[in-house]
């Protein structure tokens, strides 16, 4: 009946149980609480705030202005003159620049040709760079650059969500490895702890020899230094986990029912080429690009003359009609640089910026095709490895138990079972880890094509 007793203990299958009163999480409901709340996703949500405030404000240098001046002198009792204009000007993002004003000057000394008459004199005027600005000037060019900033910025937080998630990724599956590492031994103590009693009762009995119960002894000291390691690695983990969740209490476990722990890639259906073109990284070189080719025509700008025509119809309010010729102000403005060595020199250098971000695009697309096809070959490498190190798990699971019913007929031993659970529990191991890293092997793929960010309805 003792006997029978040992058996029973020895017969105890390993269990991984759930703690019914303890939330379960799993890989989807992490990621959507990190996008609720952590400060690296504030962060790049004000980062492209940012970049929205620069286009805004370039873009206001196209706005309409309305403007006034006032001045006026006088001395002994004299008004030497008396000046007033206002007007509104509106510069479009074209070479035209339009104006609407009034005036109304007086005054003993004013000169003549500031004169308004009785009544105040009103202008429509319009002015257009034929010359240097005609395609573009300072202000459409920073308009250009904000632009593509923005876009450029964008990419930028495309490819540092990306980066993020693929780190906050690891730390998950990092716990779910060290939780499931801990609770095996744990269950592995346990079994320890029941054997040694068992023991220690049989060997009080006669049933049992001391080196029984020294071996039992010593495999319960082995398995505590197991699990005190596997508990010490949980608790980091853990902890890298409760910053990611910005949460005080982590009273969550891994939800091992979740239908996402194995997601499935088609490596044929891939086409490398599509998914460059695509990639916030070769984006984020574009608009580089973008941005030096708008500066450098601005540069070949600077080689036209400033051409500058100008006309402006007047009129006082006692005399509206409409005269081109004889109520109106029209000129030009004309100026030339001699040498050009200063046009020269910047065009030059943005010549040579043009080279060296094309130069980069291409070294950018032979990385990101590199690293595609390293990642493509990595998927299958590491889900094998996982199949395989759980179908070892599983036969030495299964020699444990063939070992446990030969123990039970008389044709085994109490050492060849703790070898065999010793070794059951390093493919378990081994198995785990190698489940984790296919894990995070599909998180670097996803991270690869440039498309983790998209778990998040951050940017868009």
């Amino acid at each position: 009946m003792k006997k029978s007793i040992l058996f029973f203990w020895l017969m105890t299958p390993f269990s991984l149980v759930a703690q019914e009163d303890v939330k379960l999480l799993n890989f989807a409901d992490y990621v959507s609480r990190i996008g609720e709340q952590h400060p690296v996703i504030q962060q790049q949500r004000a980062i492209l705030e940012q970049a929205n405030a620069q286009v805004l404000s370039a873009s206001g240098a196209f706005d309409p202005k309305l403007y006034t001046n006032y001045s006026q002198k006088k001395f002994d009792s004299k008004t030497y003159y008396q000046k007033w204009e206002a007007g509104l000007e509106y510069k479009t993002p074209s070479p035209f620049t339009f104006n609407l004003g009034v005036q109304e000057n007086d005054g003993q000394y004013l000169n003549p040709e500031q004169a308004t008459g009785k009544n105040q004199l009103w202008s429509l005027g319009v002015s257009m760079d034929v010359g240097r600005g005609l395609f573009t000037d300072a202000e459409r060019t920073q308009l250009m650059v904000s632009k593509a900033t923005q876009q450029q910025m964008y990419q930028a937080s495309v490819n540092e969500l990306n980066q993020f998630y693929l780190e906050a990724s690891g730390v998950y599956w990092k716990w779910v490895e060290s939780y499931r590492v801990w609770n095996l031994y744990n269950e592995m103590l346990k079994l320890a702890e029941i054997r040694k009693q068992a023991l220690l009762t049989g060997f009080k009995n006669g049933d049992r020899s001391a080196a029984d119960t020294l071996e039992a002894h010593t495999i319960l000291r082995q398995r505590l230094v197991q699990r005190s390691e596997a508990i010490i690695t949980y608790n980091e983990a853990r902890l890298k986990m409760q910053a990611y969740l910005g949460s005080r209490n982590l009273d969550f476990m891994p939800d091992f029912s979740s239908p996402n722990e194995t997601e499935k890639v088609n490596l044929d259906s891939v086409r490398v080429h599509e998914i460059i073109a695509e990639h916030p990284v070769k984006k984020q070189y574009e608009q580089k690009k973008e941005i030096i080719k708008a500066q450098l025509n601005l540069k070949k700008e600077q080689f036209r003359p400033e051409l500058q025509l100008y006309y402006t119809y007047l009129s006082d309010t006692d005399n509206l009609q409409f005269a081109l010729e004889d109520q109106a102000m029209l000129g030009l403005k004309f100026k030339l640089p001699l040498l050009l060595r200063k046009e020269r020199g910047g065009l030059q250098e943005y010549q040579a910026k043009q080279k060296e971000v094309e130069a980069s695009i291409e070294w950018v697309q032979q990385k990101l095709e590199a690293q595609l096809k390293q990642e493509f070959a990595a998927i299958d490498l590491q889900q094998s490895m996982s199949e395989n190190a759980q179908m070892y798990a599983k036969e030495m699971l299964e020699l444990l138990n063939f070992e446990k019913r030969l123990f039970e007929i008389g044709e085994s031993s109490l050492f060849k079972i703790n070898q065999r659970e010793y070794y059951y529990a390093l493919a378990e191991v081994d198995a785990i880890k190698a489940f984790t890293a296919y894990q995070i092997q599909l998180i670097r793929w996803k991270v690869a094509r440039g498309a983790a960010y998209k778990e998040w309805n951050v940017i868009g």
